[in-house]
């Protein structure tokens, strides 16, 4: 399957800011205390940039009640720069990336770790995806929710 060059994480709220205007590495924890899958990855919720379109629909994505998701807006990462980190050690055979389209979301994907990675390893992984953004688009709604 071919990807396209970015993978794009939507921003929930300003604590995944820093005071910099920075992304911090908490917005790609990899929670063990979530649902495990069977194959004994954990996922992390993405969208793929698979067209011009991607990045407003991720912006304009609403969670259940009606509220906007990602009220502070959309870091895109590069696939080349998550390529690199899956092949790099520790992270070789431990990393991985889907397509896995759900209801009403074409974009979505997930990033993948296994989930016996000690969390150190995972802090590393965290903090590498987030030096990888390239660009934070700005949520430009008005939000009232």
């Amino acid at each position: 399957m071919i990807f396209p060059d970015n993978a794009l994480k939507g921003i929930p709220n300003p604590s995944f800011m820093n005071e910099e205007g920075n992304v911090g590495s908490h917005l790609f924890r990899f929670d063990i205390d979530q649902e495990i899958r069977d194959d004994d990855l954990i996922e992390q919720s993405i969208n793929w940039e698979d067209d011009y379109n991607a990045i407003d629909y991720t912006l304009k994505q609403k969670k259940e009640n009606g509220e906007t998701q990602f009220k502070v807006g959309v870091a895109i990462v590069p696939r080349e720069d998550i390529d690199r980190l899956m092949n790099k050690h520790p992270f070789k055979n431990v990393f991985f990336y889907e397509r896995n389209e759900v209801a009403n979301n074409p974009y979505h994907g997930n990033l993948l770790l296994n989930k016996n990675i000690s969390k150190p390893t995972r802090n590393m992984l965290s903090a590498g995806l987030a030096l990888a953004i390239s660009k934070i688009v700005p949520q430009t709604n008005t939000i009232s929710n």
